[in-house]
């Protein structure tokens, strides 16, 4: 319910600021998602020492080779759409950006805070 508030009034509030009351909002949200993605990245490298791992090499490799797949079927195929029927004069997607879309999304943070929150018992479909 927040963030449907949140974005729902961000289109009647932002047009009502100041233009120096927008830039001044827009660079405080900026910085303070920097901080909450630096304080999860900085836990993230905190506890991993701290944990118990149980290596399993062909679960690590086909999680990512499924998790690549997952999200190149994901945006290529929605970026050839974006590109075929967006208005003419419009700025389409290149072969790069589409990469870096795919590729950007690896980072982390929330399969991280996912997978710490997980029930031991639920685990036992994945252990060897």
């Amino acid at each position: 319910a927040i963030l449907c508030c949140g974005i729902v009034m961000s289109h009647y509030t932002h047009y009502n600021l100041s233009p120096a009351t927008q830039m001044t909002a827009a660079q405080s949200f900026r910085s303070m998602a920097f901080m909450a993605e630096t304080a999860i990245f900085a836990y993230m490298g905190l506890s991993l020492p701290t944990l118990t791992h149980r290596w399993h090499v062909g679960f690590i490799i086909s999680s990512m080779g499924l998790i690549l797949l997952g999200r190149a079927l994901n945006i290529f195929p929605i970026a050839f759409l974006i590109n075929r029927y967006s208005e003419p004069g419009t700025v389409q997607l290149n072969k790069k950006e589409q990469f870096i879309m795919w590729f950007s999304g690896l980072r982390g943070a929330i399969a991280f805070s996912l997978v710490l929150n997980l029930q031991s018992h639920s685990l036992t479909a994945v252990s060897p």
